[in-house]
């Protein structure tokens, strides 16, 4: 059966153990360009089988991160599936991020004001249980290595081939699979 995800991806996962709506806004939905809050966040529609899902919300955090933020710590991230917690209208919106599929999934939520912001948040604080999604370091870093054994051309691109990494994930790239090999020997 197909399923739906809507997926808000985190930017700081210490921001949603407040439960203020507002103090989580202040942190998780500022528009940078404004200086406001953001009333058309960005959010990722994955869809497919249910087994498949976690996979593409890691790929979608994986290119997301690696076009805009520094390597996932260990602990990893914190995303929420927004679907079904505000009625505000979904709009498909090309992606900005290095990498095509990403880009193809990204879509904005059209809220009106800030109190629907806030209602979102609440909705997603009091059904977090349900809407959370926890990806470890390891899931993003393991992802974006078997990318780059494949040849991917997007990943190449960013980070190198395997053994001429370049950049801060290419780096973290390069750590994780000394670890993950130090650790099976």
């Amino acid at each position: 059966m197909v399923q739906r995800l809507v997926v808000r991806l985190g930017k700081r996962r210490a921001a949603w153990e407040k439960t203020d709506p507002r103090e989580i806004a202040d942190v998780e939905f500022q528009d940078r360009a404004t200086g406001g809050l953001d009333l058309r966040p960005s959010v990722y529609v994955v869809s497919g089988e249910a087994a498949d899902l976690h996979g593409k919300v890691v790929r979608v955090r994986a290119e997301h991160s690696a076009t805009w933020m520094s390597p996932p710590r260990p602990v990893g991230t914190l995303e929420f599936n927004v679907d079904g917690a505000t009625p505000a209208q979904l709009q498909p919106s090309a992606g900005e991020t290095k990498f095509q599929y990403a880009n193809s999934v990204h879509a904005e939520l059209l809220l009106q004001s800030i109190d629907d912001l806030l209602s979102l948040i609440a909705t997603v604080i009091a059904e977090r249980e349900t809407r959370a999604i926890t990806l470890t370091g390891g899931e993003i870093l393991g992802y974006v290595e078997s990318r780059q054994v494949a040849g991917d051309p997007e990943w190449t691109s960013v980070i190198g081939p395997v053994g001429a990494e370049q950049g801060e994930w290419g780096t973290a790239v390069a750590n994780f699979r000394k670890k993950r090999n130090t650790a099976g020997s």
